[in-house]
């Protein structure tokens, strides 16, 4: 279960890294990386 977090985290990662600064669906995975972290 950690692993599966933490492959989620890594993936979340990634798309932040690809996504338009302005996206809604950004600034959510953002959050919920800043939570999890």
């Amino acid at each position: 279960e950690a692993v599966e977090a933490l492959n989620n985290l890594q993936t979340n990662a990634a798309y932040i890294r690809q996504a338009p600064k302005h996206s809604a669906e950004n600034t959510t995975l953002q959050d919920t990386h800043k939570f999890l972290v």
